[in-house]
């Protein structure tokens, strides 16, 4: 079943939680530019996402899941060290044939795995003090989008946007390279984006520029707290469909100084998230910063299509 259809199909696709801050926390790595290249990186990636898989599998649900690169763009990759072009297509081949070859393994599942390509912003995702053109967001996108194309990606996952100008230039890049994509922003404490654009706004204008659309738009790194403001209106948010609020109602700054992660109880997480799925109509659900797989478990055993796999909020 291709992605798109999916999304058409399932009331619910669960997501797997937070790459970069589950390493953190529970393995001790800053980083996850290329662990598939180092034996404890392998391992603990695979008990990741072997163990999410397990939780998806148990509900009988779809789940999406997404590749170690978000931050493997160029910029953040020189930051890292890497300076050979060829780090970049390696490094990007290396995280997808990671979970490529576990969604292998899983081949007889009766329900689909779907491999997410996260890209992230050319800057800083938390900060809109320097914001890329749409013309220079296309070209620079353009080189890890084409990389996803040819190792067959599900779909792109845009997460974490700060600005509408980087949103439009990546949709262009997309659509050029003819490959599906959602759009996932960050909001401000008023529900707007970084740079003070609307969530409608942003919607309507990506769609206007767009012939080959998002298959949707999702928010990211944003707590529950603050998507709760669009639900005054969800009539605008009809192509909004998915959420993976941060665990925290801390600002995603303050969360990243974090020596431990700080989130609600998966319970109370939970709640939240399933009053925002009903209002807003969202598909797809997850957690991002500060959650872990008890967050994920919580979810599943939520949006089970079994009333007797349920749990009790």
């Amino acid at each position: 079943m291709k992605f798109e259809e999916a999304i058409q199909t399932f009331d619910t696709i669960v997501e797997n939680g937070p790459l970069g801050t589950r390493l953190k926390y529970d393995y001790g790595y800053e980083a996850s530019f290329d662990l598939t290249e180092r034996k404890e990186g392998r391992i603990a990636l695979t008990e990741l996402y072997e163990g999410d898989i397990a939780v998806a599998q148990e509900h009988h649900l779809p789940i999406i899941l997404n590749a170690a690169t978000f931050r493997t763009n160029r910029n953040h990759l020189q930051a890292a060290g890497f300076k050979s072009d060829g780090d970049l297509k390696r490094i990007n081949t290396n995280c997808i044939n990671f979970i490529k070859a576990i969604r292998t393994r899983h081949a007889d599942s009766s329900f689909p795995i779907f491999i997410g390509a996260p890209l992230g912003s050319m800057y800083d995702a938390y900060s809109v003090d320097v914001i890329p053109s749409i013309e220079e967001a296309q070209r620079y996108h353009e080189e890890q989008i084409n990389i996803f194309k040819e190792l067959e990606v599900d779909f792109v996952n845009v997460v974490t946007l700060p600005s509408l100008a980087e949103a439009i230039g990546i949709s262009l890049a997309a659509e050029r390279a003819r490959i599906n994509y959602t759009i996932g922003f960050i909001l401000n404490k008023d529900g707007m984006l970084l740079d003070g654009a609307s969530l409608e706004e942003a919607i309507q204008t990506i769609d206007a520029r767009t012939t080959r659309k998002p298959l949707g738009y999702l928010i990211t790194c944003t707590h529950s707290s603050i998507i709760e403001k669009l639900t005054k209106s969800p009539d605008k948010y009809n192509r909004l469909i998915g959420a993976q609020p941060n665990g925290s109602s801390l600002s995603p700054k303050e969360l990243a100084a974090m020596d431990r992660p700080l989130t609600d109880s998966p319970e109370k997480f939970t709640k939240e998230l399933m009053r925002l799925k009903t209002t807003l109509g969202l598909k797809i659900v997850g957690g991002c910063c500060g959650t872990t797989r008890a967050h994920l478990q919580c979810i599943a055993q939520s949006c089970a299509p079994f009333p007797t796999l349920r749990c009790r909020m």
